[in-house]
């Protein structure tokens, strides 16, 4: 589940998506496969601005598209969510997902890979408090140093 997760589009594989999308767009009819191809093309990008236009995507097409393929859109919209850091909002996606399938395995497995990077996330956060905290506490201690030998 990893692979998904860290997972990166080809430049030239989204301008291809774009341009089919595109084409789409100037007829006024964009169907849902394309729509759906160029939003995982999207997820898939480095850049988070492109991440975040695919999340959009799925949300639209979570709301209008068919029935079966909202559980899709949901995962894959919890993928992104992943890739920008978001995973609060990733778990709502995968838990409600995992409400309506129970015994999805692939839920289940994102599911874990979110909760083990919020994890690693929060002490990553913490560590970097603690740092500050301790550069703070060896400011004031040289502060008074030197201020000790005036």
């Amino acid at each position: 589940m990893e692979a998904v997760i860290d997972d990166y589009i080809e430049p030239a594989e989204l301008t291809l998506h774009f341009a089919r999308y595109q084409e789409e767009v100037t007829t006024g009819k964009v169907g849902y496969n394309t729509a759906f191809d160029y939003g995982w093309c999207l997820i898939r990008s480095r850049k988070t601005d492109e991440v975040m236009k695919g999340i959009e995507m799925f949300k639209h097409l979570y709301k209008n598209g068919q029935q079966e393929a909202r559980r899709d859109c949901l995962f894959f919209t919890a993928v992104g969510y992943t890739k920008i850091r978001e995973f609060e909002l990733a778990l709502e996606c995968i838990d409600t997902l995992l409400k309506a399938e129970p015994g999805n395995t692939q839920a289940k497995d994102l599911k874990h890979v979110i909760e083990d990077r919020l994890k690693k996330s929060g002490l990553i956060g913490m560590g970097l408090i603690a740092l500050g905290g301790a550069t703070v506490v060896g400011a004031i201690g040289l502060v008074a140093m030197l201020t000790k030998k005036k």
